[in-house]
């Protein structure tokens, strides 16, 4: 298959732009936290497709913010941009009077310069500060270091984002779900495993799920919910009852429900139903309402299920 050589320079000046932007958030959002200022990127996209846009009518070179330089110029004290102004003149002026001065000037001389400045930049105290708290942003941290040092930084930003969207994707493809049990005498109910006094109730399962309810986590939610009914029916019998009378799911922390999450619902309710488990969902936002969880009538015709204003209502009783 024969490519055009238009569509290749397209394809490479698009790479080139996104490269750019890239770049330059990458070396704003780190001066930015080192000065401790506010950045609005809007404005630093805006003034970055200016600045091309005025470029490309003198067929100049693209336009964007070098990292290695805007270090330079941050550990030299810069605040303003006169400082670009005059290290644009003092370029000049080397590049057109002093060029055999600086032609045997040996290249590790310059990189000793750049990385002087770039070190700075380096926030060794957030990666230890990473390693206690979360070892996954801590390993993004790890390969953008390495690579941006032994590859450049462009492929450090692209193996960076890559892995960033990786790791998002296996969170919310594998949330958490919480069991939930009754705290002492009051009607709040929280975690088991975060409150250890909370004590879940024979022939009750109270379930919350903890991320929003879409194609992509249906399997492992629906997984785990009859993970916790086995568990529920064991608790059950040992308690002298026959199994699990109510299936309660706190839908307080999902946000949205896409068409599969509201599948997921009406084939748990009919599933539950023909094993004479009575489904409760409580808590739902209004969002996850008017999708028309549209199985929520088809819910409330199969296994007459209510929605709880709020999950205090679950009480022994209701057994």
């Amino acid at each position: 298959m024969r490519v055009h050589r238009s569509q290749v320079i397209h394809r490479s000046e698009y790479l080139l732009q996104t490269d750019n932007v890239l770049l330059m958030n990458a070396a704003c959002s780190a001066l930015a936290r080192k000065n401790k200022y506010e950045l609005a990127f809007n404005q630093e996209i805006v003034a970055l497709g200016l600045a091309n846009f005025a470029g490309a009518m003198f067929n100049s070179y693209s336009t964007t913010g070098s990292f290695s330089r805007s270090a330079i110029n941050n550990s030299c004290g810069a605040k303003t941009q006169l400082s670009g102004f005059v290290t644009s003149m003092i370029v000049m002026c080397v590049l057109l009077f002093l060029t055999p001065v600086f032609r045997l000037m040996p290249y590790n001389t310059m990189g000793a310069i750049i990385i002087s400045g770039v070190i700075t930049l380096v926030e060794f105290g957030v990666a230890r500060e990473l390693f206690r708290v979360h070892l996954r942003d801590f390993f993004v941290w790890l390969v953008a270091f390495l690579v941006t040092t032994f590859a450049g930084v462009e492929l450090g930003l692209m193996c960076s984002i890559i892995l960033s969207i990786a790791i998002l994707i296996l969170e919310a493809s594998f949330p958490h779900t919480a069991v939930l049990g009754r705290v002492g005498k009051s009607n709040v109910y929280r975690s088991v495993e975060r409150y250890p006094d909370a004590h879940t109730m024979p022939g009750i399962v109270a379930l919350r799920l903890d991320a929003p309810l879409f194609f992509a986590n249906t399997v492992h939610f629906n997984q785990r919910i009859y993970d916790h009914l086995k568990q529920g029916d064991i608790q059950a019998r040992e308690a002298g009852l026959p199994g699990v009378k109510f299936l309660v799911v706190d839908l307080s922390p999902v946000t949205r429900s896409d068409s599969s999450g509201a599948h997921m619902i009406y084939d748990l309710a009919v599933d539950l139903a023909n094993k004479g488990v009575q489904l409760v969902l409580s808590n739902p936002r209004h969002k996850v309402r008017a999708y028309k969880l549209h199985c929520q009538e088809s819910v409330r015709r199969i296994s007459r299920s209510p929605i709880l204003a709020s999950n205090t209502c679950v009480r022994p009783k209701c057994v």
